[in-house]
């Protein structure tokens, strides 16, 4: 099997089993759009490996996830974005785009589920309640509980904050399991009703930090328990947080929660020339005026009577700021979306080295011809010539490669693994794994395959794959373990399938990367590992626990 795409092939078919695994379980009068969508990214991976060109049939395996999967998930995303700025429209416009990647039923949900809350935005109540029970009765199991968080959405546009209090309240009694969403509208519904105390405590039972919501969408949920305590520094944190997202919040929406927010932290006066701003925003920009109109004029009333006191709520700010701050370290973790200069340089170097030495393919000409000789014949790793003493290849041939799919595979591998060793462990120490584990690498593949040159960065990408897995490992007691065993879990699967895909694949330095991910394993075994900055206790906290002592 000589396909250089093969390494390509094996993500889509993996997934592939997967999602036909997964909807197995559910009725075939709403799974079987999905399972159609399985078995043709199933065929397209498998004839890939078989019939030329490999690139074509990779190509469009991962064309159909991004058609099957990808996209239909940035509409469901931008669905919940639209419901949370009560722009049913928009909502709308998205739900219909569905129809085109989810077939029959799973299409019809979606639909029914935006015109259930655009009922619920009007103030019918009724006819929003209706549609979510007729879907309770056909939709699989696993959807029963979304069909209940719409539910909830809906008594939050209503401002129906004791009923979701009593239903709360009627849960924890009953000791049944507690939904996350339930445990967050609560928050909110106890926050309107000024029991901050309780509102933090729903927040710290909703396991946010198990749910692998991204930091914006968690950024949203706590944002309005930080606007009703009157925590005016996080709540600006959180908006700057939420503004350099793909999906801000509208003018509108952002100065009506800032209205409040200076509301409980006693400034009146400029909460109040806020508000008149939000309305005029929203006059202009706002597509359900009459929701936000209602809304703002309602607090404008209420300004004069209330009675604010942030001071008093310092410690529930700080223990729920503590949730947002571990959210943040999970998901450096498990999906990094931060930029690194340190791993974009060495990633950038990576591909401009391959330019050079690769220029002839492109661009043939004797002098780009001599050129890529003669860097292949200064940096390959020849073991003969390393063991001679040109120990300096063992740190070039990092940065050339073989071909166009052996560069860009490591260098999403670095890219992806490096940003997380870096978060981890900090620069110093991923610089460290990086140079470490790919020397050991060269070191491994010189003494058990003397006869062969190799070059690529696959041995430092497998060195931080396999401190990453490390690191997760000795942060445990930092990560919930619904998480950190997760990761564990799909780290070995994915060491198992590359350890396959070396036998099959031909001229793969197996040794190199067996090396590098025993070294970059070791490195992160013993190397010290920074605490996170949400595990560090803080004055407010320790002030609390003095407190409790003296009692």
């Amino acid at each position: 099997m000589n396909n250089p795409f093969v390494l390509w092939l094996f993500p889509p078919l993996l997934l592939s089993i997967y999602s036909l695994w997964s909807h197995g379980h559910s009725k075939m009068s709403w799974a079987w759009c999905f399972f159609v969508q399985g078995i043709v990214i199933a065929i397209t991976s498998l004839l890939g490996f078989f019939i030329a060109p490999g690139w074509l049939f990779a190509a469009l395996a991962w064309g159909e996830i991004f058609l099957f999967w990808a996209y239909p998930r940035v509409l469901v995303s931008r669905i919940d974005s639209s419901i949370t700025v009560l722009n049913a429209d928009a909502a709308m416009q998205a739900a219909k785009q569905l129809k085109w990647f989810y077939w029959g039923q799973p299409a019809e949900f979606w639909i029914d589920m935006v015109k259930a809350v655009g009922y619920f935005i009007k103030g019918d109540e009724n006819a929003g309640n209706k549609i979510l029970d007729q879907w309770k009765v056909i939709a699989p199991n696993q959807l029963r509980e979304q069909i209940e968080q719409y539910r909830l959405t809906g008594n939050v546009i209503l401002w129906n904050w004791q009923y979701i209090v009593d239903q709360y309240e009627r849960q924890c009694k009953s000791g049944a399991k507690i939904a996350s969403g339930l445990q967050i509208s609560a928050s909110r519904a106890y926050g309107e009703l000024g029991d901050i105390e309780s509102s933090a405590k729903c927040l710290e039972d909703s396991k946010l930090e198990e749910s692998r919501s991204s930091v914006r969408g968690v950024a949203l949920s706590l944002m309005p328990f930080f606007c009703l305590s009157g925590d005016r520094t996080r709540v600006d944190e959180i908006m700057s947080l939420i503004a350099n997202g793909n999906q801000s919040l509208p003018d509108y929406a952002r100065q009506y929660w800032m209205g409040r927010c200076l509301v409980a932290s006693g400034a009146k006066d400029e909460a109040r020339d806020v508000f008149d701003n939000a309305l005029e925003s929203a006059k202009s920009q706002a597509t359900n005026l009459s929701a936000w109109q209602n809304r703002i004029n309602s607090q404008l009333k209420l300004i004069d009577s209330s009675e604010p006191t942030p001071q008093r709520w310092r410690l529930q700010n700080e223990r729920v700021w503590r949730i947002f701050q571990k959210i943040e370290f999970i998901q450096d973790i498990i999906a990094p979306n931060k930029h690194s200069y340190v791993v974009a340089c060495i990633c950038i170097t990576i591909a401009f080295a391959y330019l050079i030495s690769d220029w002839h393919t492109y661009f043939p000409s004797a002098e780009s011809e001599r050129l890529s000789l003669e860097l292949f014949q200064f940096g390959v790793l020849d073991p003969k010539l390393v063991l001679s003493g040109q120990y300096w290849r063992l740190l070039t041939c990092l940065f050339l490669h073989k071909d166009l799919t052996h560069c860009v595979v490591n260098l999403l591998g670095l890219y992806w693994f490096g940003r997380i060793a870096q978060n981890i462990f900090g620069t110093p120490r991923f610089l460290a794994i990086y140079f470490i584990s790919g020397m050991l690498s060269g070191i491994a593949h010189t003494l058990f395959d003397p006869n062969t040159l190799e070059v690529g960065a696959s041995g430092a990408v497998m060195g931080m794959f396999g401190a990453v897995a490390a690191g997760i490992f000795r942060m445990k007691d930092y990560l919930p373990e619904r998480i950190w065993r997760v990761e564990l879990y799909w780290l070995a699967a994915l060491a198992i399938v590359s350890v396959i895909s070396d036998q099959i694949i031909p001229q793969v330095a197996i040794f190199a990367h067996l090396g590098g991910m025993v070294a970059g394993l070791v490195y992160g075994l013993i190397v010290r590992v920074p605490k996170p900055a949400y595990a560090v206790p803080t004055a407010a906290l320790e002030g609390d626990t003095a407190g409790l002592q003296a009692k």
